[in-house]
């Protein structure tokens, strides 16, 4: 096959395929760097490779690593790093696929199995360097990797292994976020406060999301048989919350999920991550500083899957939707665990008064809001209410 190429020719077509390539796909590297200067002499030295057992000479590795450090400098994220390694050879491959003749099948078979093995082993090599050079600027920001693995399930164990930062096992995943429609957020965390980071105790990681949007923090766990009964996890997430709010001025919740170990981190996770956003549109209601987990909202959880069910739910309050009054005091009681003083208090009425109001809620619709089906029907419309259309 070599017999057959033109090597300079070649190794230009190739390099201006994949600085194209690389220019359009790789957000924050694409227009960082000048692809039509790196990339010819790549492209030679991998074409230069492919007849022999395309392993990496020791001055390969060197340049590897030294460039892995540059991207990490310059803040180039590690999934674009390992990306652009993928699209060069995609590059090398597709050409020689679409020029070489028939007779030479067999051959790039062979090759590009053999550069697939090779491919993992510089895959690491890139990743280590990569990760070592962060942790060498800053060691939160290698922190920021792995949580950004976790988010992007991506495997956050090798990064967190290769990163030296310990994963709390077990664990509880906080996601902190604004109060608000998903869609109407903007993005708050650019870094972790360090009024904030002086809160977390030891074992604990803590990032923001790569939008900024979320503050994702993992805890260490003091219990594995019942986490969301265990106050600690909860009153963390109670004095993050509130960090938060003093730090920014704005209403904050907190999702929460437990992980037991670093395999289990990524969907602990997601769940935080869908607590957040039930928490953050139910606050609309004036439900502020909230933190849970999902056993915590599990009438939210269930509407917020059924928009036929809000629908009905709706039709089905509606007369006691349309006297807020009445409303407003139902959502007291259940937030006051259906303690009447507690709930008069809080409302600054007398309990006489809040006992009528109970009852015209009964004459409505039929149910008393005390019963035990009175308590599913109405927590499920204040859920619905809460969550919107």
């Amino acid at each position: 096959m070599q017999d057959e190429l033109d090597i300079d020719r070649t190794t230009r077509a190739i390099a201006e395929e994949a600085a194209a390539v690389m220019a359009s796909s790789l957000r924050t590297a694409g227009p960082a760097y000048p692809w039509n200067e790196l990339l010819p002499g790549l492209v030679a030295r991998i074409l230069e490779l492919l007849p022999t057992t395309c392993e990496p000479t020791e001055a390969d590795h060197r340049r590897l690593v030294a460039a892995a450090r540059r991207c990490a400098r310059d803040w180039v994220p590690l999934k674009e790093v390992e990306l652009g390694c993928q699209i060069l050879l995609a590059c090398v491959f597709g050409h020689l696929w679409r020029t070489a003749g028939p007779r030479c099948c067999a051959e790039l078979l062979r090759l590009s199995g053999r550069t697939a093995a090779v491919l993992s082993a510089v895959l690491g090599t890139v990743r280590r360097a990569y990760v070592e050079e962060l942790g060498r600027v800053s060691a939160h920001r290698a922190e920021g990797l792995v949580i950004s693995a976790l988010l992007e399930g991506d495997d956050a164990a090798v990064l967190s292994g290769e990163a030296g930062i310990a994963f709390p096992e077990p664990g509880v995943v906080l996601c902190i976020t604004c109060a608000g429609e998903p869609q109407r957020r903007e993005p708050v965390f650019d870094e972790v406060p360090h009024e904030i980071r002086k809160r977390l105790g030891e074992g604990a990681l803590c990032a923001p999301s790569p939008d900024g949007i979320r503050l994702i923090v993992v805890l260490p766990a003091s219990s594995t048989d019942a986490p969301e009964a265990a106050p600690d996890a909860r009153l963390s997430a109670a004095e993050l919350v509130e960090s938060c709010g003093a730090e920014y001025g704005r209403d904050f919740v907190a999702g929460m999920a437990y992980a037991s170990g670093i395999g289990d981190a990524a969907r602990a996770v997601r769940e935080a991550l869908w607590v957040a956003d039930l928490l953050a549109r139910g606050a609309r209601g004036g439900r502020t500083g909230q933190v849970g987990f999902l056993l915590d909202l599990v009438p939210e959880a269930v509407v917020a899957e059924r928009d036929d069910l809000r629908e009905r739910l709706m039709t089905r309050l509606a007369a006691v939707r349309a006297r807020r009054q009445l409303w407003t005091t139902l959502r007291a009681l259940y937030d006051c665990d259906l303690d009447r003083g507690r709930t008069a208090r809080w409302l600054g009425i007398h309990r006489s008064t809040l006992d009528y109001r109970l009852n015209s809620v009964h004459r409505l619709i039929g149910i008393s809001p005390t019963s035990v089906r009175g308590i599913v029907l109405l927590s499920a419309g204040l859920a619905a209410d809460s969550l919107g259309s």
